[in-house]
């Protein structure tokens, strides 16, 4: 109840003085003491509330036994068994009473609500009579308004402040909450002796002890995870991925494309009209779909890792790490996120305290390699690396974080400098997940891709067909070199000579990346046949192209998510011009190095 992210003091705000009809508050059953420390600050604001205890099915498993109507008595408001992963009686529950929440208070005040909340929720054993008794301990009234015991008088500066502030408990009468901290951890622990029998420490519990020993170890951390990272990249892009991805491409390029063509000639269709489809809509999504089978795998391997707790694994072994740049463990979140979208990810820097540090992990969080710029990759890594697929991947993703880590070090020293928050984060168990969740995520992430290919991706392909087949007059170009992407193209071209790819079709590919970086793909395949792509890119030449789609600007989209999140035009040019060049110095580098090696 101490705010000081964004996101934390809206929360806040509207608990404090938006006077909700109801609080949920869902409590980890596995690890009461440390989360019945919030609801002991949540009694403190006179809501009405109940306590569902969640995840019941891993307190069974634990042999540990709960008395709910103890803890009821001792907590002053209900508490409800609840198991959210097997979805038994609660779940859906929480839901319908929270969408009659306003019929029911209006119908009978608190008390009616309570009654149904012990109706809908559970076999808890906490009657009617003793739910709404355990309201007036905590403050309310039958029509939800604060009592004179709980100290109306006391919380009427605070029911007119307009945001959180620091000085809070002091100014409201109350003790200063650090101060009580210790008092509180003592009711808890008195609440647990008394309402709970641990069992004893099951197979399980010391199973997970002694594989955490080993993958979070201090040395062997990090090298297991990017083991890991590699078997997962070469089974993805391996013999296994790119069969199924053969497939598609003939069924495309092939089959489907060569189908059109031939009903458009026996119908007629005009000249333009079959370059569209075929050249334009077919080859355009289906240069992206044929990817699919190997970016379902990658998201089948890194859900699974994610569901069964390793990847939080992954969090707090970088914490370690980034606390050595200055850095809060809480930047790594949404880094982590950003390996699946970079959107979500810089909108969930809002959850790092520390503004200098939520504008640092803002301007890192793009250089993490989303899943938009996996068909660039595996076009180019299955088109001119034969061996070593795996390892070539990964080292796009080390590279996207050791740019990350440098962005780290530089901003934190110069423009967002500044001390770091703490970081506390709770390792969840390791857990079997449960097939339909599991399959509900991948599926989830691989639809997403799907949209953008049917889409933006469409919308996309339409329009660069157009811009390669005709000039500024509107009117079919002769020569491609001459259409209104061959001028743009050419012009710009030269920039790019020093990264090793000057071709107007290559740098054409790049500026349309930045609508979304599958169009990358598009594009290419619009524009280039088989052997004209083969003959431009030496594998050095292909690496140093990947290198710049890695670390540059993601898309549109995350630009949009960047100005909102530092609500400048300034700022999030600055990084749109910082993750540029970062991108070009990088690419430059790197061809320079590999042209003296080869020679």
């Amino acid at each position: 109840m101490t705010p000081y992210s964004e996101e934390e003091i809206i929360a806040y705000n509207f608990i404090a003085f938006e006077n909700p009809d109801l609080i949920i508050n869902i409590v980890d059953g596995t690890n009461l003491e440390r989360n019945l420390y919030l609801t002991f600050h949540l009694k403190t604001l006179g809501r009405p509330m109940i306590v569902a205890l969640n995840m019941m099915d891993e307190v069974e498993q634990n042999n540990t036994q709960i008395d709910f109507d103890k803890m009821s008595e001792m907590l002053g408001v209900p508490v409800i068994p609840i198991s959210a992963l097997e979805g038994k009686s609660f779940s859906a529950r929480v839901s319908k009473l929270m969408g009659r929440r306003s019929s029911e208070v209006a119908k009978g005040g608190i008390e009616r609500l309570i009654a149904k909340a012990n109706e809908m929720l559970g076999e808890s054993g906490v009657n009617e009579e003793r739910s709404f008794e355990g309201f007036e301990k905590s403050g309310m009234s039958e029509k939800g308004e604060m009592s004179e015991k709980s100290g109306k008088n006391e919380m009427s500066e605070m029911s007119g402040m307009s945001q959180f502030d620091p000085n809070l408990f002091t100014k409201a009468g109350m003790v200063d909450h650090d101060a009580q901290s210790a008092e509180i951890y003592d009711r808890i622990e008195e609440i647990i002796s008394a309402c709970v029998c641990e069992g004893e420490r099951n197979v399980q519990q010391e199973r997970a002890k002694k594989i955490d020993a080993v993958l979070t170890n201090k040395w062997l951390g990090i090298p297991i995870f990017l083991a890991l990272m590699l078997a997962v990249f070469s089974i993805s892009f391996g013999i296994v991925g790119s069969f199924f991805s053969d497939l598609i491409e003939v069924f495309f390029n092939d089959i489907l494309a060569g189908f059109i063509e031939s009903w458009f000639a026996s119908a007629g269709a005009a000249e333009w009209m079959t370059e569209l489809v075929v050249h334009g809509v077919i080859a355009g999504i289906g240069s992206i779909l044929m990817f699919m089978p190997q970016i379902v795998i990658l998201f089948t391997f890194l859900t699974l890792l994610e569901d069964t707790g390793y990847m939080a694994r992954a969090a707090f072994l970088m914490d370690r790490i980034f606390n050595k740049l200055g850095l809060s463990g809480k930047s790594f979140i949404p880094m982590l996120i950003g390996f699946g979208c970079n959107v979500p990810a810089v909108m969930a820097a809002r959850s790092v305290d520390n503004e200098a540090d939520r504008k640092t992990t803002i301007f890192m969080t793009p250089f993490m390699s989303c899943g938009a710029r996996l068909p660039v990759y595996v076009l180019f890594i299955g088109t001119f690396f034969a061996v070593w697929q795996g390892l070539i991947m990964l080292s796009l993703y080390v590279l996207g974080i050791l740019a990350a880590v440098f962005s780290a070090l530089l901003l934190k020293r110069t423009v967002f400098k500044g001390p770091s928050s703490p970081f506390l984060m709770e390792l969840p168990p390791y857990r079997l997940p449960d097939l339909y969740t599991y399959l509900r995520h991948v599926w989830e992430k691989a639809r997403g891709f799907l949209v953008r290919a049917g889409t933006i991706i469409f919308v996309m392909s339409v329009v660069i067909w157009f811009l390669q087949s005709y000039d500024f007059s509107f009117t079919a170009a002769a020569d491609p070199s001459q259409s209104i992407f061959g001028i743009i193209g050419e012009a710009v071209a030269p920039l790019f000579a020093p990264l090793g790819f000057g071709d107007g079709r290559a740098v054409l590919s790049l500026m349309t990346g930045f609508i979304t970086k599958e169009a990358v793909v598009s594009t290419i395949n619009i524009l280039f046949t088989a052997a004209e792509f083969e003959a431009l890119f030496t594998p050095l030449v292909a690496y140093v192209f990947m290198v710049f789609i890695l670390l540059s600007f993601p898309c549109v989209a995350a630009f949009a998510a960047v100005r909102k999140e530092l609500n400048s035009w300034k700022w999030v040019m600055i990084a749109v011009a910082y993750q540029t060049s970062v991108a070009y110095i990088a690419a430059f580098l790197i061809y320079r190095i590999g042209l003296l090696l080869l020679h």
